[in-house]
């Protein structure tokens, strides 16, 4: 996966590997996301202490599948589109300013 903008945290490297689930982690699954779209990721390294992925390493990371931890960001309208939760606490797909979200994460 190429990093395009780290809005919170440090990554030196400008290309990460983001591994799958293997069913018995809290983990997404990374077949959801299509080639060519551009998505904002609150990503986590693993750090397994029993069996990990077959070439995975303590350098890469998953993200999370028990919360919300990905957004579409729609670069034509400057917006992210996924499930955020509004004032009532409701959670529903909707478009957000991806400006408004940076200020919200930092």
């Amino acid at each position: 996966m190429k990093i395009i903008e780290i809005i919170k945290g440090k990554e030196e490297r400008k290309f990460i590997e983001i591994f799958d689930t293997d069913g018995v982690d809290c983990r997404a699954s990374i077949s959801e996301f299509k080639t060519g779209k551009t998505y904002i990721f609150a990503t986590y390294k693993p750090h397994r202490t029993g069996t990990k992925l077959p070439n995975e390493s303590d350098n890469d990371y998953a993200i999370g599948s028990c919360y919300e931890s990905t957004l579409e960001y729609l670069l034509k309208t400057n917006e992210v589109f996924g499930m955020i939760k509004g004032k009532s606490y409701k959670q529903k797909n909707r478009k957000y300013c991806y400006e408004k979200l940076k200020r919200k994460i930092t």
